[in-house]
């Protein structure tokens, strides 16, 4: 038993090291287009609004706000 506590304590320590360790993403560094003013910025900054299956960013949430009010699809 006390192996076993051992393991999982060792495995949470790498897991978190890797992540740690990692750094940004690819994924968090790319850009994204503001759907209502066009203006480009890094996805992790970006408000992100689902809509349906197709997700959308926005930069601020007064462009959110304008584009739900339009009734942009």
């Amino acid at each position: 038993m006390k192996y076993f506590i051992l393991f999982v304590l060792l495995f949470i320590l790498w897991a978190y090291l890797k992540k740690s360790l990692k750094g940004d993403s690819e994924e968090d560094k790319k850009l994204v287009e503001c759907s209502e003013c066009g203006v480009y910025l890094p996805k992790e900054d970006a408000k992100k609004h689902i809509n349906w299956s197709k997700t959308i960013y926005f930069c601020s949430d007064e462009c959110e706000k304008k584009y739900v009010e339009s009734g942009k699809k």
